[in-house]
């Protein structure tokens, strides 16, 4: 088998058998998978979360364990969307999902119909 090295935090999951075109699912390093908009929600919460700590008081616990830290979850999420974004931007990834969204169309007709 052959290693290559990741340099992106996130990517998206293609084997995933619940794939959806709309709504992909991201494979996170060092964390696991999301849905693209589960991802986004998780961002916001997580800011809030860190507005509020701020707000009591507690800007170097945050700033320190969270924001700093380039190997905590945030920091991850927040990459790892960041990259999600790009690969969704460019030309090739946007012609495969639309070809998984016509093959998915196709199969769930043809179930339909038997």
């Amino acid at each position: 088998m052959r290693y290559i090295e990741l340099n992106e935090s996130g990517s998206i999951h293609w084997e995933d058998e619940d794939f959806d075109a709309e709504n992909p699912t991201v494979l996170i390093r060092g964390y696991g998978t999301l849905k693209y908009k589960t991802l986004q929600q998780a961002i916001a919460r997580d800011l809030a979360e860190m507005s509020q700590r701020v707000a009591d008081g507690s800007l170097e616990v945050v700033a320190n364990h969270q924001l700093l830290d380039k190997q905590s979850a945030f920091n991850g999420k927040v990459q790892a969307y960041l990259d999600v974004t790009k690969e969704l931007a460019r030309p090739s990834i946007k012609r495969k999902l639309t070809i998984h969204k016509k093959n998915s169309l196709f199969n769930t007709i043809k179930n339909s119909d038997q």
